[in-house]
């Protein structure tokens, strides 16, 4: 077995010889055409390998403990079109560098109190804006961790 790091899970690479991958001799069982191989490594992509000679091989990723569930196409339709508008990318570029105020991205971007609002919602209702209060000061900051599983979520959907 050979171990692609100190915290991989090990991988049996004498399941993978070329013999394995070949039509075995089993009386009155058919082969599968493709074989279908769950994995840990490459999530969240799709892996088709063919060579001649080969039976085709599909990894798929596995579900594991701690990953969170697949976002649906319509959030990720929302979180991208939010995304689309060159003055929300601009907003959510400053809410990437901390927390502020609407007042303070209005001032930074010469924009009005009400205008900024507006577009902050848009990226709150997306899922892309977390909203903290301190006093009587509303802070916004950006949800890294949904923008980082962003084009993870969009090639998740496209596969489903």
């Amino acid at each position: 077995m050979s171990t692609a790091g100190a915290s991989a899970m090990p991988m049996p690479v004498d399941s993978w010889k070329r013999d394995s991958a070949r039509p075995r001799d089993r009386p009155g069982t058919p082969e599968p055409e493709v074989r279908h191989s769950p994995s840990a490594f490459g999530r969240p992509h799709l892996v088709a390998v063919y060579a001649p000679g080969w039976r085709p091989v599909v990894q798929y990723p596995a579900t594991e403990p701690g990953v969170p569930e697949t976002v649906p196409l319509d959030l990720v339709q929302r979180r991208l079109e939010a995304l689309a508008h060159p003055v929300r990318q601009r907003l959510a570029r400053n809410l990437s560098r901390g927390d502020h105020t609407t007042t303070e991205l209005a001032r930074a971007w010469q924009l009005t109190d009400p205008e900024v609002s507006r577009h902050l919602a848009v990226l709150r209702k997306a899922g892309l804006v977390e909203v903290s209060r301190r006093g009587r000061y509303v802070l916004y900051r950006l949800n890294l961790a949904a923008c980082a599983r962003l084009g993870a979520d969009f090639v998740e959907a496209m596969l489903r």
